[in-house]
């Protein structure tokens, strides 16, 4: 029984990554059809996070979001995009100053929910493809060392010949060997 769970837990879990995964993909190169219209950033804000918890990685990061607003036919719509994340001062004035109030600039929507968009199509298809390699090649090798291979045979250290598995070690030397290690030989 409890094998039966093991083999359902590492097939359906990797069965739902890869489900969530494959529906991202399609979502990204969707995007690559989606139609554009020019909108009007109307704010762009950084937010900034301390990092403590990796001694070198510590130190203040930034992430830059935009606020704009673009039509769709005979509506409005406001969205705020991140733009950038954890990145050095340096690099947020630089991708902050890309992105002036009042600039012109494009937008990508999606024509089914207008009020989801982006200024770039696709732009995760290099992480979907990482990810959906790695929900084929995680659950496989779990399956595969975890079920189906031979653990190792337990080694057992002996005198005269070193170590040997433990499944050819006879009862007269187990005996022997029990002994030795209560310091009765």
């Amino acid at each position: 029984m409890k094998q039966l769970l093991q083999i359902l837990i590492l097939l359906l879990l990797p069965l739902g990554l890869l489900f969530f995964g494959i529906q991202h993909l399609m979502r990204d190169v969707n995007s690559y059809s989606f139609p554009s219209t020019f909108g009007k950033i109307i704010d762009a804000a950084s937010d900034a996070s301390t990092q403590k918890h990796l001694r070198m990685m510590q130190g203040t990061y930034y992430s830059v979001y935009v606020t704009y607003q673009y039509r769709v036919g005979n509506s409005t719509y406001q969205n705020r995009l991140q733009v950038c994340n954890d990145v050095a001062l340096e690099s947020s004035k630089r991708v902050f100053s890309q992105y002036p109030k009042g600039a012109s600039v494009r937008v990508y929507y999606n024509p089914e929910h207008p009020d989801r968009s982006s200024f770039t199509v696709g732009r995760d298809l290099t992480a979907d493809i990482v990810f959906l390699l790695l929900c084929l090649i995680l659950p496989s090798s779990w399956i595969y060392f975890c079920l189906w291979k031979k653990p190792f045979p337990q080694l057992v250290s002996t005198p005269a010949t070193g170590w040997i598995p433990d499944s050819e070690v006879g009862s007269g030397l187990r005996r022997l060997l029990d002994q030795g290690d209560k310091g009765e030989l």
